[in-house]
C-alpha cells in the first residue's frame, strides 16, 4: 500500500493545522464509471481537474499537455477532464468521446460537467488539489501554472512505501494496522481533514499487527492517521 510520508516537527503546544479542505464530490463518465475527489486524494495523488470546452480553441491547444501530464505521472498525479462548451453548456457524450479520441485522453478520467461544478465563467479552467491537506493549490486558466503546481506538489509529497506501516484495513469499529517490523513504543493519532484530533492510541513495543478501537464510527470521508513510533513519523491517509 502506498503512503504519503511527511517530515513533521511539532512543538509541545503546536496544533496539527491544515488549509481548508475541498468537500468530497463524485462524478460519473459516459461509460458509467464513478470516481470521487477523496478517492483520488486517498491514493496520495495530486488531483488536477481540467475544465475544457469542446469548442474552445485555447482548450484544444492545451489538450495534448493535459494528456501528457496524465501519461507521464500515473503514480503521483490523477488527471480529470471536466467537459463543457466554452460557455458552460453540455456538449453531450458524442462530443466528449470525440474529444478523448482526438486528444488521446485515454488516461484522463473525462466526464460531462453538467452541473458546472468545475466551470466558473469560461473555459479553460484548471484546479489543482493538494493531497497533503485536500486544499486547492491552484485554480485558474493558466495551464503552465497548473502543470507546474501539480508537478511540484507531486515531487514535494512523493509517494513512497512506508517504512513503518505495511498494511491498514478499516473494520466496523476499529482500524487494523500491520507494521513492516515489530514496532517500538509510540502513539497513533486520528485527525479529520481539517486537522481536528479525534482519537489517540498508545502503540505497544514489539507489535506486528494491532487494532485501534474506534469510540464512534467516523462520518464518511478522508482522514489522517499519524504515527510517532520509535522516533519516526508517518502519516497514512484513510477513507471511512
Amino acid at each position: 500500500m502506498k503512503r504519503l510520508l511527511f517530515s513533521i516537527i511539532l512543538s509541545a503546544s503546536a496544533t496539527f493545522a491544515f488549509a481548508q479542505a475541498v468537500p468530497d464530490a463524485s462524478f460519473t463518465d459516459c461509460n458509467g464509471t464513478t470516481r470521487s475527489v477523496y478517492q483520488a486524494l486517498a491514493a496520495g495523488k495530486v488531483l488536477v481537474v481540467a475544465n475544457a470546452g469542446t469548442n474552445c480553441s485555447i482548450c484544444q491547444g492545451h489538450a495534448p499537455g493535459v494528456a501528457n501530464l496524465a501519461n507521464n505521472n500515473p503514480n503521483s498525479i490523477e488527471v480529470w477532464g471536466s467537459i463543457t462548451t466554452k460557455t458552460g453548456g453540455n456538449p453531450g457524450c458524442t462530443a466528449l468521446n470525440s474529444w478523448v479520441s482526438t486528444y488521446s485522453w485515454t488516461n484522463v478520467f473525462s466526464f460531462l460537467d453538467s452541473n458546472k461544478y468545475w466551470f466558473v465563467t469560461a473555459t479553460p479552467r484548471y484546479t489543482v488539489i493538494n493531497p497533503a491537506d485536500s486544499s486547492i493549490a491552484y485554480a485558474g486558466g493558466n495551464w503552465t501554472t497548473a502543470q507546474n503546481t501539480a508537478t511540484q506538489l507531486a515531487s514535494a509529497f512523493s509517494v513512497e512505501e512506508s517504512k513503518l506501516v505495511s498494511k491498514m484495513a478499516v473494520l466496523p469499529m476499529a482500524i487494523r494496522v500491520s507494521f513492516s517490523a515489530p514496532s517500538k513504543s509510540g502513539e497513533a493519532i486520528l485527525y479529520n481533514i481539517t486537522g481536528a484530533q479525534l482519537q489517540h492510541w498508545v502503540v505497544p513495543s514489539g507489535a506486528t499487527t494491532i487494532e485501534l478501537p474506534l469510540l464512534r464510527s467516523p462520518n464518511r470521508g478522508l482522514y489522517l492517521l499519524r504515527f510517532s513510533v520509535g522516533g519516526k513519523e508517518a502519516i497514512e491517509k484513510i477513507m471511512f
